[in-house]
């Protein structure tokens, strides 16, 4: 991977520290962690990675730059957002998703938005109520995961429409709000982000506890 093209079109500098740093740690986790990416129902491994996950590895470097001071955070934005589309269409395309994928899919969903919001209220884009509702999202879906290994439910890593509704209705917000243009209303900020961290939460409890299992 060419890193410091990929400074360039996020808005950074080729030496950026965060950047290299964000590379190493990629390495060594993927080092450690490529034995457990299989395809979804074989049990064969995946002696390499896929086009779509290193297309999802792209997303850790816009996050990267957003919390550094890109120059251009709608542009850092867009990068990360255009990876999270990508890389589940080339996952699909190909026939190659991986349950590695799928949880780095999900972790860098969460490290990418929490870092635009960062540097969104950072800027003086989006108030801190609005902040503290995106961080109660993923704080909230970690407690369901946790509730469901406690009660010994099938735990799998999987979006859902519910999440992805969510994640693009907060992620409209936080362009609007990473722009120059000022801070957009706050009512209309905390009632975007909370109705993104219901859709979200739901649709993980949903997933983990259907409604046949209810009644």
């Amino acid at each position: 991977m060419a890193l410091p093209v990929v400074a360039r079109c996020l808005g950074c500098r080729p030496t950026n520290p965060l950047l290299w740093a964000t590379y190493v740690v990629q390495q060594i986790d993927l080092y450690i962690h490529l034995r457990f990416g299989r395809y979804r129902g074989s049990s064969s491994p995946v002696p390499t990675i896929s086009v779509a996950t290193e297309c999802t590895l792209l997303r850790a470097y816009a996050a990267s730059a957003l919390i550094d001071g890109s120059i251009s955070p709608r542009r850092a934005f867009l990068f990360g957002a255009a990876t999270d589309i990508v890389d589940g269409a080339l996952a699909r395309f190909s026939r190659g998703e991986t349950a590695f994928g799928a949880r780095l899919d999900g972790l860098y969903d969460g490290y990418f938005l929490l870092a635009a919001a960062r540097t969104a209220r950072r800027r003086g884009g989006l108030n801190r109520c609005a902040e503290a509702l995106i961080w109660l999202r993923f704080l909230t879906v970690l407690l369901v995961a946790a509730v469901a290994l406690l009660m010994m439910r099938p735990l799998t890593v999987s979006s859902t429409w519910p999440g992805k509704i969510a994640s693009g209705l907060q992620a409209a917000t936080l362009y609007e709000a990473l722009g120059p243009e000022g801070r957009a209303p706050r009512r209309r900020q905390c009632l975007a982000m909370s109705l993104g961290t219901l859709l979200a939460v739901s649709g993980q409890a949903a997933r983990l506890w259907p409604l046949k299992d209810r009644w």
